[in-house]
């Protein structure tokens, strides 16, 4: 007998051996556990104050920090965000560059002068004014390109326009209490144009 022949015998002997059709017709294994999410994300973060500009459009209020760069001396050179990165008319176009880049993750910060641009308080902190439609648009627009491009929106709620913030025991209620009514009223604001 020739040896390669022999070898061949000894493989199939082996296979039979091991029951090789019962193996066949088993089931496949399960998949692999999902992998778990990586630990780190292509992400950028932005502030509204230092990118968005507009600081006179869209019926938006003044911050805080319009106040302060715009008093003589504050600030190096006189600089304020009044155009900044100009992100409230570039912004189809800075989210698009940002998909082409592959970020995954988007911080942005509410600008709370642009979506109730005159907030005053009453004794009990509920706030007395209208949410202003144009600054929640403005975000709705922003947020829609953002998923248009596959990038998770992370919004930070408060960063730094409104005096007095977190530490204004009356901020809190109204802070809460503005940001549903503003997104009640901006959801029926759509559906009203949806309708005409």
């Amino acid at each position: 007998m020739r040896p390669g022949l022999i070898f061949v015998v000894l493989i199939v002997l082996v296979l039979l051996a091991s029951n090789p059709a019962e193996a066949l017709l088993a089931p496949p294994p399960p998949p692999p556990p999902p992998r778990p999410p990586p630990l780190l994300w292509y992400g950028v973060a932005t502030s509204s104050y230092q990118i968005e500009g507009a600081f006179d459009e869209g019926n938006r209020g003044p911050s805080i920090w319009d106040t302060f760069s715009h008093s003589p001396g504050k600030t190096a050179r006189g600089e304020t965000g009044d155009v900044a990165a100009d992100f409230y008319h570039r912004y189809a176009e800075d989210i698009r560059l940002a998909g082409e880049l592959g970020v995954q993750k988007f911080r942005l910060s509410i600008s709370w002068p642009r979506i109730f641009p005159n907030r005053t308080l009453s004794d009990d902190g509920a706030a007395l004014e209208q949410p202003n439609e144009e600054g929640f648009a403005f975000y709705e627009r922003v947020l829609d390109a953002l998923e248009r491009e596959g990038i998770e929106p992370l919004v930070m709620l408060y960063h730094w326009v409104r005096k007095g913030g977190w530490r204004r025991v009356s901020f809190v209620p109204a802070f809460f209490f503005d940001s549903g009514r503003g997104t009640q009223e901006s959801a029926r604001a759509r559906e009203r144009e949806k309708e005409n």
